[in-house]
C-alpha cells in the first residue's frame, strides 16, 4: 500500500488552516501537523519530518514564513510552497532566495494547489534521488585508490578525491575553480620542457586519452611519473560539460623497473665477463713474464730497455681493465672491512687528485656512521666517479662532498632494503655536467667516446650493487648535478689497522706447475728457471697427481705446487688439492687464476692452499710468494 504524502500547514489563522486541511484531505494528502508560528513549525518538523510544507508568510511570533522556510530547508531539507496573500516585489525577492517549490496567492484554486503540490513532491523526489546518486558517486570516487580529478569545460577544478589531494598536496576547498595547470604541469621526460596539458585536448576533441608514462610536476615542484586516463563528461546531447582525470602514480614502479633492467644487463654480462677476463689474463701472464725475463738479461744501456718498460706499463693497464671487467662477473667476492667513509674518501683524494685546479669542499656529519665495505673497491668507485665525471676539462673546478647518516623513509622512493645507510654525495656546480649527461654512465651497456670511461663507470654501479647499496644521479636548482651513493651502515666501530710481518727465508728447488694453457706453462717454467727452480708440468689434475705420487715414491719431493683453479678438461685446482692432501698432508700449494673474483681466491686457506697468485703475475710477484710459502712453517 502506497502511503499518502505527509504535509505540514503553517498558518496563523485557524479557520484558514482548517480550510486548507480539508482541501488537502479531499485531494488525497495527509496533513501531519498545523503550526501557527515559525518557532512551533521548527519544533514540529524536528519531531516528525513532513514531506512538504505549505507556508504562509505572515505568522505570529518573531519569525515570518520566509525566515522559517529558510531554517527548515537548512536544518531538515524540507521542500516549501508559499501559500500567502502577499505578492509585492520585496517579499517576492526575499522568498526567491529560499528557492521554494512554488508560490500560490490566496485565494487559491483547488486544481492550482493540487498541481503545484504534485510538481513540488516530484521535484523533491528527483532532487533527493540525484543527491543520493551524487553522494554514492562521491563516496566511490573517494574510495578509489587512484587520484581522481574532475574539471569543467574550461579545465577548472571541480573535484579532487583524497588520493589526489595527498598526491598533489592540495585540498578541494583551496583548489576549487583553479585551472588544472595549477594542480600539475606535464613535462617532456628528457628535457623537462613544459608541454600542453592533454586535459585541454580532451575537452576540445571529446576523445578519451590514455597516457602510459607521463612526467608530471606538482605546484611544489615535485616530479611524478604517472599513468593518466582522461575522459570527457558529456550530456545526452553529446555536449562536453567537463572532464575526469584518473592518475596512477608509477614513480616507484618505474624506479624498480629501471633497477631491474640494470640488474638484467649486469646478469647478461655475468656469463661473459669472467671467461673473457680469465683467458685474457692467461695471455697477459705470457706477455708480462717474457717481458720481465728479457729485461732481466738486458744491460742498463740497452736502447730496447725503455720499450720493454713501456710494454710492462701497458700490461699493467690491461690488467686493471680485466679487473674492472671482473666487477660484473658472478660471485664477485668482497673483502669486507669496517671503515670510516670520510677517511677513505680523503685518502683517495689525497692519493690521486692533488692539483691546484681542484678545490674539494667537505660537509661531513659529526656522528657519521661507519660502513662495512671492501675499501679497495669503494676507493676505486670514488676515484672513477671523480675522474670520469668531473675532471674531463682542464679548468678550475669545485667539487663538494657531503656525507650524512640516512634512514630510508616511505616518502623517498629508493630501492633501499636496510634500515641505516651512509649517504655520500659528490657534486659539482659545473653547468656542463647535467643529469641527462650522467644518467647513462651508470648503465652497463652505455656507449661513450671512451671505452675505458664507460667500463669504469658501469663497474661503479656493479660494485655498489654488490655492497647492497644504491647509486643515483641527483640534480637540484642552484646546486648543480652530482652522484648520490648509499652504503649500508655498519653496526661496528672501525678496528685498528696493523702491519704484517715479512719473512726472510731461503727458497727450495722443486716446483710442480699445473695449467691447461701451454703458453702459460712455458712462461711459468722460464720464470721459475730464472730463480733456479727445477720445474715439472701438468696439464690437469690427473697428471699432477701422477707426478706427485712419482715424486713421493722416488723421494724427490716437490717443495711447492702451483695449481690453476680453472681447467677446461679435467680436474681443476680445488679438486686436485683435495687429492694431493690425501697423498701428502704437508703439501704446500698455491692457487693461481685469472678469475680474481672467485670466492676460493678470497678464502684460499679454508680450501688448504698456502697462498694465491693472480694472473697476470710478474717475475717479482712469483718470486716473493714462493719465497714466503716454501720457507714458512
Amino acid at each position: 500500500m502506497i502511503s499518502k504524502p505527509r504535509i505540514m500547514v503553517v498558518e496563523d489563522t485557524y479557520i484558514v488552516a482548517k480550510d486548507i486541511q480539508d482541501t488537502l484531505s479531499e485531494l488525497g494528502y495527509l496533513v501531519s501537523e498545523i503550526a501557527s508560528s515559525g518557532k512551533e513549525a521548527m519544533e514540529v518538523a524536528g519531531q516528525n519530518k513532513p514531506d512538504l510544507v505549505l507556508m504562509d508568510i505572515k505568522l505570529s511570533g518573531n519569525m515570518d514564513g520566509i525566515e522559517t522556510a529558510s531554517q527548515l530547508q537548512e536544518r531538515y531539507d524540507v521542500p516549501v510552497i508559499y501559500l500567502t496573500a502577499y505578492a509585492d516585489n520585496h517579499i517576492l525577492e526575499r522568498a526567491k532566495r529560499t528557492q521554494p517549490c512554488g508560490y500560490i496567492i490566496k485565494p487559491y484554486k483547488k486544481m492550482e494547489l493540487h498541481s503545484t503540490i504534485e510538481m513540488a513532491l516530484y521535484k523533491s523526489k528527483m532532487e533527493n534521488f540525484l543527491k543520493s546518486r551524487e553522494e554514492l558517486m562521491s563516496t566511490t570516487l573517494r574510495s578509489i585508490s587512484n587520484a581522481v580529478i574532475t574539471v569543467d569545460v574550461k579545465g577548472n577544478l571541480t573535484f579532487l578525491n583524497p588520493v589526489a589531494e595527498k598526491l598533489f598536496g592540495l585540498s578541494l576547498g583551496s583548489s576549487y575553480g583553479k585551472s588544472i595547470n595549477d594542480v600539475y604541469m606535464v613535462l617532456e621526460d628528457k628535457t623537462n620542457e613544459v608541454l600542453e596539458n592533454p586535459v585541454f585536448k580532451v575537452l576540445e576533441a571529446g576523445d578519451t586519452v590514455e597516457l602510459e608514462n607521463h612526467l608530471l610536476q606538482t605546484n611544489d615542484n615535485r616530479k611524478i611519473q604517472a599513468f593518466q586516463s582522461i575522459s570527457p563528461i558529456q550530456n545526452e546531447m553529446g555536449e562536453i560539460l567537463g572532464g575526469v582525470v584518473i592518475i596512477r602514480d608509477i614513480t616507484e614502479q618505474k624506479l624498480l623497473q629501471e633497477e631491474l633492467l640494470k640488474a638484467q644487463k649486469l646478469e647478461s654480462l655475468t656469463s661473459l665477463a669472467g671467461g673473457i677476463a680469465h683467458k685474457f689474463n692467461n695471455l697477459l701472464t705470457v706477455i708480462i713474464g717474457n717481458t720481465n725475463l728479457l729485461k732481466v738479461n738486458m744491460k742498463t744501456t740497452d736502447t730496447s730497455l725503455k720499450a720493454f718498460s713501456e710494454m710492462e706499463e701497458a700490461v699493467t693497464k690491461a690488467k686493471d681493465l680485466t679487473s674492472q671487467l671482473l666487477s660484473f662477473s658472478e660471485g664477485n667476492k668482497l673483502t669486507i672491512k669496517t671503515v670510516s667513509p670520510f677517511d677513505l674518501m680523503k685518502k683517495t683524494i689525497e692519493s690521486f687528485f692533488i692539483s691546484p685546479l681542484i678545490d674539494f669542499q667537505y660537509r661531513i656529519a659529526n656522528d657519521l656512521w661507519f660502513v662495512d665495505i671492501d675499501d679497495i673497491q669503494i676507493s676505486r668507485v670514488f676515484f672513477n666517479l671523480i675522474k670520469n665525471i668531473y675532471l674531463t676539462r682542464n679548468e678550475r673546478i669545485k667539487i663538494t662532498i657531503d656525507m650524512v647518516n640516512f634512514v630510508p623513509d616511505e616518502r623517498i622512493l629508493l630501492p633501499l632494503k636496510n634500515e641505516r645507510y651512509v649517504k655520500i654525495s659528490i657534486k659539482s656546480s659545473d653547468p656542463s655536467v647535467s643529469k641527462d649527461s650522467l644518467n647513462g654512465l651508470l648503465d652497463p651497456y652505455f656507449s661513450s667516446k671512451s671505452y675505458e670511461t664507460s667500463l669504469e663507470l658501469a663497474a661503479t654501479y656493479a660494485t655498489i650493487k654488490n655492497h647492497n647499496g644504491y647509486v643515483a644521479i641527483n640534480s637540484s636548482a642552484g646546486e648543480g648535478t652530482g652522484v648520490d651513493i648509499y652504503l649500508p651502515a655498519s653496526q661496528k666501530k672501525a678496528p685498528p689497522t696493523g702491519g704484517t710481518k715479512k719473512r726472510k727465508q731461503e727458497l727450495q728447488k722443486r716446483i710442480l706447475v699445473m695449467d691447461d694453457q701451454e703458453l702459460v706453462r712455458i712462461i711459468a717454467g722460464k720464470m721459475l728457471n730464472h730463480f733456479g727452480y727445477e720445474v715439472e708440468f701438468a696439464r690437469h689434475g690427473k697428471e699432477a697427481l701422477d707426478l706427485y705420487k712419482k715424486a713421493l715414491e722416488n723421494e724427490k719431493y716437490f717443495d711447492c705446487v702451483i695449481l690453476d683453479l680453472t681447467i677446461e678438461v679435467g680436474m681443476g685446482g680445488k679438486e686436485t688439492l683435495k687429492k694431493l692432501l690425501e697423498l701428502d698432508p704437508d703439501v704446500k700449494a698455491i692457487v693461481s687464476s685469472g678469475y680474481s673474483n672467485d670466492p676460493i681466491i678470497y678464502d684460499y686457506k679454508s680450501h688448504g692452499f698456502k697462498g694465491v697468485i693472480i694472473k697476470p703475475y710478474e717475475l717479482s710477484d712469483l718470486n716473493r710468494i714462493l719465497h714466503n710459502i716454501i720457507n714458512s712453517d
